[in-house]
């Protein structure tokens, strides 16, 4: 059986909604330019590049780095590296040693135990900068400590300003902010009737299995700069299995009213047109106008193929970043992509790279996973038209300095 590629996977996903964005695509406006600062993995090291310029800038002691992150508040760079040749793919994670350096980026200094040698997967900065996440460890920079996330914490959280929205262990969102500062349940999976009334134009659910917590599935949580916005979406109380995969639709919450809105122009339609996969990731861009969506379906160990779309919240369109026309193709193929970043309102930086999937286990029955970064490539889109504007080759782990 030969595997599609993204595209077809997309097409798959989308379905009878697939006119809609093919019609959608053609209003793109506001053309973006090559301008802004991106940082991103290269050569064993974390570099700092200014597109309009070309200048780039390589991180002090980041050689061997493998997670990077810039402070959305000050610009600080906090990145970890690792023994050489070290991926943080498959089922060893190395140790790694972590650095923060502050602009003009002249020179780093260690981050305090337990940063200097800890095991991560991901590296986040809070919205406002206060703090960053590297697995279940929290760093305040201005105290110079860490210290561990709570359950809550690790799981899905956004913050702008005053206000807040967190995801607690039983699938519960809550928010503090907005028409009032005392923290407010807004989703329980205990009482569904009204998501489920609300978003009964895109999805299908099945009352008994909507009735039961365990088949509620939250996505991450993306608010707006003002902190008026947040988005999510929702499964609809279907479940989906080991594999993960299931229907939704996106969501927003107006903190200022307490209300809730489908967004159904982006959310597919009932039946073969509506929105499948797991459920997404998602950010905001800086001006609080776009979602960025990362979204992935589980096939198999080997075969993970995932699709970012630029969902427009005033036009209501979705375009999709289809990076994988330039890349290589294989009978067997599928995709890996690092986390996309807002590079300004109108540019997206977006890492990926394909493998052949008949390749996936070595001999020793280890897993042949591409090598990051000299197996990705960093592409810079128009994030109204779809349009790539630049590439970087051997570069992974876009980390945007947004503005």
């Amino acid at each position: 059986m030969t595997t599609p590629n993204l595209s077809s996977a997309r097409a798959c996903r989308f379905a009878t909604f697939g006119l809609f964005l093919t019609l959608s695509s053609l209003c793109a406006s506001h053309a973006a330019t090559l301008e802004g600062t991106v940082g991103y993995l290269q050569g064993g090291t974390a570099t700092l590049e200014m597109l309009q310029t070309g200048k780039k800038i390589v991180l002090p002691q980041s050689q061997g780095a493998l997670l990077l992150a810039f402070s959305p508040k000050n610009g600080a760079a906090v990145y970890f590296v690792g023994p050489k040749g070290a991926q943080l793919f498959g089922d060893t994670v190395p140790k790694l040693k972590g650095y923060i350096s502050l602009p003009p980026y002249l020179e780093a200094r260690p981050l305090p135990k337990p940063l200097d040698s800890l095991e991560g997967y991901s590296l986040n900065w809070a919205a406002d900068g206060s703090y960053f996440q590297i697995g279940e460890t929290r760093f305040d920079p201005k105290l110079n400590q860490s210290f561990k996330a709570s359950e809550s914490d690790v799981r899905a959280s956004s913050r702008a300003g005053d206000v807040t929205a967190w995801v607690d262990q039983d699938s519960t969102i809550h928010l503090a902010g907005g028409k009032t500062k005392t923290a407010r349940v807004i989703f329980d999976p205990k009482q569904p009737k009204f998501w489920i009334q609300l978003s009964k134009q895109v999805l299908e659910s099945e009352p008994t299995m909507a009735n039961d917590p365990q088949n509620w599935w939250i996505s991450s949580l993306a608010m707006s700069p003002d902190g008026e916005a947040l988005y999510f979406a929702l499964n609809g109380g279907n479940s989906g299995g080991a594999a993960g995969n299931t229907q939704y639709a996106y969501y927003k919450w107006n903190s200022k009213t307490d209300t809730a809105t489908l967004l159904e122009r982006l959310s597919g339609s009932k039946g073969e047109g509506n929105l499948n996969g797991r459920l997404p990731n998602l950010w905001v861009s800086p001006d609080g106008k776009k979602l960025l969506s990362l979204g992935s379906v589980h096939s198999s160990a080997a075969e993970n193929p995932s699709f970012v779309d630029v969902l427009d919240l005033v036009a209501g369109k979705s375009t999709f970043l289809d990076w994988e026309k330039f890349a290589k193709t294989f009978k067997q193929g599928t995709n890996q992509v690092h986390k996309p970043c807002w590079i300004n309102a109108n540019l997206v930086a977006l890492a990926g790279t394909t493998y052949d999937i008949s390749k996936f286990y070595e001999g020793n029955g280890e897993m042949n996973l591409p090598k990051d970064p000299q197996d990705f490539t960093l592409y810079f889109f128009d994030a109204s038209s779809g349009k790539v504007l630049g590439k970087r080759m051997g570069a992974s782990s876009p980390a945007c300095l947004a503005k």
